[in-house]
């Protein structure tokens, strides 16, 4: 099976030629994308000098930069100024000391600022609380996770950056003054689609109007795309993630679903640095401003998972009767039961959703690993198969050796499928 598209892997290869004009479109994306969303302080004098020069090369293609810059790397800084306002937050909210955090921020300040206005105004409600594996946190800081992530302040950033010169975005520093969005009020929607379809591996992050734009581009309508098909063919899409996927946006509204992609790439940044606590406290907060949303209470159960099986599984089957599909979700309410010492009833779980397999949807998902060296461990795999792979493992624990054979048989049977399908890329 062909791996996943990987968009770094690209740049890196790429990057060996010393000149962006010899680098693949995907590349010159990437490497735009990394340098704005790095931290000020962290670039190089070498960095910046990129940015004019895959700007220019893009430019030489056909594309409009300015639509790029105010568009799709203009969401990225917002993203990663978030994130950074937001990592210092819990940062504080884990010390029990002031802690050690350096010269003031200014955009921690500028929140700040902005959250007490709100807080005088009367606009903000801060009197719910948020626990995570017994440990609450403030309201105070719970309602400033709300108002950095999916409030004012958020906005506030969004319309800054959307409306910013390049080398403002380039400095993150946000005025307090910022009057709305700029003229356009959304980003181009072709360069948003150009940006995710060459720098995002998965499509579970691409945004929705850019998985609307593929699925019509790949159902004949190849006029829409702003470079030639031998451009477009250097990505290949699997169509039937894309369908999943596209189908999904008719359930969440656009609104929603980018606001649940935000919080899951900067839950999964969390994650990966081992801050489970944090991530958790994230979609705890924001759940508890929007308990109709199922994919909050998913994505909370998800984060607390290793270190709380019982109470992911709570938050796990509320998403469940709220409405949430995903075959994902299947698969940690079963590990959840499996490590609550029930692998009888994670079994029959498993069972009911392979019975359906034709309806189960296989884009890439986040997983915890299920057994070291890579357990509690996060990973991004087709949901499908880790269901199957989470069978066999859990058919292993009943000490039932015909179920254990069943359970193996459908592993290797999914392995011979998946080596032939060639062309295949998120799973079979």
């Amino acid at each position: 099976m062909d791996r996943a598209f990987d968009a770094s892997e690209v740049y890196y290869r790429d990057s060996e030629n010393a000149q962006p004009s010899g680098w693949s479109t995907a590349a010159l994306f990437v490497s735009l994308k990394r340098t704005f969303e790095r931290h000020p302080f962290d670039r190089t004098l070498e960095q910046h000098q990129e940015v004019a020069a895959c700007m220019s090369e893009l430019a030489r293609r056909g594309f409009d930069v300015e639509l790029i810059a105010h568009g799709p790397l203009a969401d990225s800084v917002t993203q990663a100024i978030v994130g950074s306002v937001l990592g210092r937050t819990l940062s504080e909210a884990e010390s029990s000391e002031n802690p050690d955090i350096g010269e003031v921020d200014s955009r921690t300040s500028l929140r700040d600022s902005m959250y007490a206005d709100a807080l005088e105004k009367g606009e903000l409600a801060s009197d719910h609380e948020v626990s995570v594996n017994d440990r609450r946190l403030d309201q105070e800081t719970a309602a400033k996770i709300v108002f950095t992530v999916a409030g004012d302040f958020h906005r506030h950033v969004t319309n800054w950056c959307r409306a910013a010169s390049v080398e403002d975005l380039l400095s993150w520093n946000v005025s307090a003054d910022a009057q709305g969005p700029a003229p356009e009020g959304r980003p181009d929607r072709l360069a948003v689609w150009m940006f995710d379809r060459f720098t995002v591996t998965y499509l579970s992050d691409w945004a929705p109007e850019s998985l609307r734009l593929e699925w019509a581009y790949r159902r004949g309508n190849e006029n829409l795309a702003p470079v030639s098909p031998a451009q477009m063919a250097l990505r290949h899409v699997d169509m039937a993630d894309l369908a999943d996927r596209v189908a999904d946006l008719a359930v969440a509204g656009d609104e929603r679903a980018i606001r649940d992609q935000h919080l899951v790439r900067n839950a999964a940044a969390m994650l990966r640095a081992g801050k489970r606590d944090a991530a958790a406290a994230l979609f705890e907060a924001v759940r508890q401003s929007d308990w109709d949303d199922p994919e909050l209470h998913n994505n909370y159960g998800f984060c607390v998972l290793p270190d709380d099986p019982g109470a992911a599984l709570k938050a796990l089957d509320l998403a469940s009767s709220k409405g949430f599909k995903g075959t994902v979700n299947v698969a940690n309410r079963a590990l959840c039961l499996l490590r609550l010492g029930r692998p009888v009833a994670a079994i029959e779980l498993l069972e009911s959703a392979y019975e359906i397999w034709d309806q189960l949807d296989a884009g890439s998902s986040y997983v915890w690993g299920i057994e070291e060296p890579d357990k509690d461990r996060l990973l991004q795999k087709c949901p499908r198969c880790y269901l199957v792979g989470l069978g066999a493992r859990v058919a292993e624990s009943t000490s039932d050796a015909a179920l254990t054979e069943v359970w193996q048989r459908r592993e290797r049977e999914l392995v011979r499928k998946a080596s032939r399908s060639a062309r295949t890329e998120n799973g079979p």
